[in-house]
């Protein structure tokens, strides 16, 4: 009898996440999938993929970066499972595209500190909440850690970055990422020192390229070219994530491809 797969996938409401728990839901017959959003009342993707794949997606309501409801999904999960195999941070944001000389304060604070309002905040509360698309991976990582030690098979952390987070010389053009590239710059470092502090553990954040929601964001000199469809990508990196080792993908900044990126 097959164990459980139990995953993780938070903000999986925002990008790429749908198409991740729909592939996942596809691929694996005896999986849960914890599908976190800021407002489960407004996940409609997620009501529609629990009816198709009955008993595989929980819709659960987690606000990235904040720890008391990364911490009662943490409860939630070791009273059903004890465990969960794979986490996967879904997250962020490219609302504003200028260089480091014109990006605003305010700009490079909210790309940092995205605000994720919880229905059931006050006003003063839902303004002091931050999602925080660096350090909300940390939250997530410390509420999970504790259960992906009991992980059932190969335990795995893993976090949606972007090229964009390139420090080498020649990915620094001028297209006006500074904030957004210096938030996932600092989710990969994160990721990157999840690795090498947990021998047990395989981690690493992935870049899914340029996804078709970003059409809607500051991304204008992108050409339609590099558009892939989601279900491709998630596809793409759900077989990355499932068949990932430390030795060969832990510690690394992998593409959706499969190729291996300079930080």
């Amino acid at each position: 009898m097959s164990t459980t797969k139990v995953y993780v996938v938070a903000n999986a409401d925002r990008g790429i996440g749908p198409a991740l728990v729909e592939v996942l839901s596809r691929k694996h017959e005896d999986i849960v999938i914890y599908a976190g959003a800021c407002n489960p009342s407004n996940a409609t993707k997620f009501k529609e993929l629990a009816s198709r794949f009955p008993g595989k997606v929980e819709i659960t309501e987690v606000a990235s970066g904040d720890e008391s409801t990364s911490i009662a999904l943490a409860k939630a999960i070791q009273a059903n499972h004890g465990y969960v195999d794979v986490v996967i941070y879904n997250a962020g944001i490219a609302n504003y595209m200028a260089s480091a000389s014109d990006v605003s304060p305010h700009a490079f604070r909210e790309h940092l500190e995205v605000i994720c309002s919880l229905p059931q905040l006050s006003n003063e509360s839902k303004i002091n909440t931050p999602q925080i698309n660096a350090t909300a991976v940390l939250v997530l990582y410390q509420a999970m850690s504790t259960l992906l030690k009991e992980g059932k098979s190969k335990p795995k952390f893993i976090a949606i970055s972007t090229e964009a987070a390139h420090t080498n010389e020649d990915r620094m053009e001028p297209f006006g990422y500074a904030s957004y590239s210096a938030s996932k710059a600092t989710l990969n470092y994160i990721c990157r020192k999840i690795h090498y502090e947990n021998s047990w553990l395989v981690a690493f954040p992935i870049t899914p390229g340029v996804i078709t929601t970003s059409k809607n964001d500051s991304v204008g000199h992108v050409s339609d070219k590099l558009f892939i469809p989601l279900d491709e990508l998630a596809t793409s990196i759900v077989k990355i994530v499932d068949g990932a080792t430390r030795e060969k993908e832990g510690g690394q900044f992998m593409s959706f491809n499969g190729t291996k990126l300079d930080w």
